[in-house]
């Protein structure tokens, strides 16, 4: 068995594997801790080829996430999401919005947390035209200010 396999192995009986500088730790699901009966593989004899491996999953995934970021920078789906989001964190936020609309207000919280996000979802799987997404995302900023203009209205704040 190489490490490799080892490490596949012990992922699927739902263990997890980290290896840390030259120890390593492997953690078995309270399941497979009470089948005595199935021997589980035990890293020990392969320990510096598992870190190795590890190692060199954990910088590929790392050097994917990287690449994965830089790519969305250059998303024009991307930007246009996170200048929406920028807009709405200058807005002032009351503590509890989001609770206070489903309790109170359940057209204006099911637009802004359910129907809204899809509809973004939708549009950006879809990659349909970017005025399409940008109606979208000024939709649900809308949908932001409008909660905030109802809890002022009713909470006097």
């Amino acid at each position: 068995m190489t490490a490799t396999d080892l490490i596949e192995r012990l992922r699927e009986i739902g263990a997890t594997i980290e290896a840390n500088g030259e120890k390593l730790f492997v953690r078995f699901p309270e399941a497979n801790r009470q089948q005595v009966e199935t021997p589980r593989p035990k890293p020990e004899r392969l320990k510096p080829q598992v870190i190795k491996a590890l190692t060199e999953q954990r910088l590929a995934q790392r050097h994917q996430a990287e690449i994965a970021w830089e790519t969305r920078e250059h998303d024009p789906y991307w930007q246009r999401a996170m200048d929406t989001l920028k807009r709405l964190c200058q807005l002032d936020w009351p503590i509890g919005l989001g609770a206070w609309l489903e309790e109170n207000a359940n057209a204006p919280y099911r637009s802004l947390y359910v129907t809204v996000p899809n509809e973004i979802d939708r549009v950006w799987d879809a990659r349909a035209p970017l005025g399409e997404l940008q109606a979208v995302l000024d939709r649900w900023a809308g949908a932001h200010r409008e909660a905030l203009t109802l809890y002022e209205e009713k909470c006097g704040k």
